[in-house]
């Protein structure tokens, strides 16, 4: 079942989000480095192990990081880009559905945005937004 979130909810579930969404951030961060890892050896032998030992930690990592998707999810938020670590999270706004959003570095969810706009058309909740989520 869909989760929905007041202005408050979302706010106080940043203790629990902002960790897994910084980890996530960490783990895409270590996956970028091993993709581009290349061993240069001579020796065959090493060459084939080095590139198994980062090929199970590139494996460890995608584990990892879609575990860390999966919690969030079970949280009710949505992952909207993995990459900058922007997180919705499903809210009402005068009977339509809309989204709060934040992403790391923001204090406090502080913007929202309709199902269409996205991202790109985020606008600070004002107080009498924050009255209509409630």
């Amino acid at each position: 079942m869909k989760r929905y979130f007041t202005l408050e909810e979302a706010n106080k579930s940043l203790g629990k989000i902002e960790p897994l969404v910084k980890r996530s951030l960490e783990l895409r961060k270590d996956a970028r480095s091993l993709a581009n890892f290349t061993v240069y050896s001579e020796d065959q032998a090493t060459f084939f192990q080095e590139n198994v030992r980062a090929s199970k930690k590139l494996h460890e990592i995608h584990f990892q990081f879609y575990s860390l998707m999966e919690q969030l999810a079970d949280e009710g938020v949505v992952v909207k880009d993995p990459d900058l670590g922007l997180v919705d999270f499903p809210s009402w706004r005068e009977g339509e559905e809309v989204y709060l959003c934040w992403k790391p570095g923001e204090p406090q969810v502080a913007y929202w945005h309709d199902k269409k706009s996205g991202f790109g058309g985020r606008k600070p909740i004002s107080i009498q937004v924050n009255e209509a989520l409630r």
